[in-house]
């Protein structure tokens, strides 16, 4: 059985979507999955209005993270852009909604950024998780360079390990302090969540995975990044490219 609800907190609106196994509130604004449960069990350390900055899936984009020479500005001037980008602070328009699926779309343009055209992102909840599928649309006659994250923040509440080779060796984490490593090979990271077996999939492969958390005993944020510090992914003219992640128990 599938089911989508909608309520308000604070007049924001939250979409809330169920199936048997899975339980995901959504904010379109920021496009923010706020909670994630797969069989009762919380994966996710929870997003709340009294702490909007923390827990959730934070979307980064269009510029995930620092860009050389410009603070925290886009790739091509040296205007200033909210840490980790627009994507999480603009409310996105709710394109589609039915049973279990949600698509939330937002505009980019040259004012806000050197790129113009649309993201979507289709959240889903599947059998045993949740997936979300990024596609981002280049309306211009001409390749055009633009960034992408997640920020997943899981919860650590009752355990939490990753054991995945090339990253389980960095935990536990210091707390505050990021950790950055090449994405490639890393598109499955596996990780222990309360004593349970999840999985992260991301297609294609990450250009960079960040690590990080300034309370490793509530959260570790497990980041797959398309972009790098200073570069992101090329769209082509006309075209799109489409970034799949898919969090689910196994």
């Amino acid at each position: 059985m599938t089911e989508m609800g909608i309520t308000n907190e604070a007049e924001n609106v939250l979409i809330c979507l169920r199936n048997d196994r899975v339980e995901a509130e959504v904010d379109p604004k920021g496009a923010f999955v706020n909670r994630l449960s797969i069989d009762g069990e919380t994966v996710l350390f929870p997003r709340t209005s009294e702490l909007p900055k923390r827990g959730g899936i934070p979307v980064l984009g269009p510029t995930p993270g620092k860009v050389a020479g410009t603070e925290w500005g886009h790739l091509y001037s040296d205007e200033r852009m909210p840490q980790h980008g627009t994507d999480r602070v603009i409310l996105w328009e709710i394109a589609n909604m039915g049973d279990a699926q949600l698509r939330l779309r937002r505009y980019i343009g040259p004012a806000e950024f050197h790129f113009a055209g649309r993201k979507d992102i289709d959240i889903k909840l599947i059998e045993s998780g949740l997936s979300m599928v990024t596609t981002i649309v280049n309306h211009t006659g001409s390749p055009k360079e633009i960034g992408h994250g997640l920020h997943p923040y899981f919860d650590t509440s009752h355990g939490f390990d990753v054991t995945t080779a090339g990253l389980a060796d960095y935990f536990p984490l210091e707390p505050g302090k990021a950790v950055v490593t090449d994405g490639r090979g890393l598109g499955r990271i596996e990780m222990v969540i309360g004593g349970s077996n999840f999985v992260m999939e991301t297609n294609p492969d990450p250009v960079k995975i960040l690590l990080w958390s300034d309370k490793p005993d509530q959260y570790v944020c497990v980041e797959p990044w398309h972009a790098d510090r200073g570069s992101g992914i090329i769209i082509p003219a006309e075209g799109s490219l489409q970034i799949s992640t898919v969090i689910r128990k196994i």
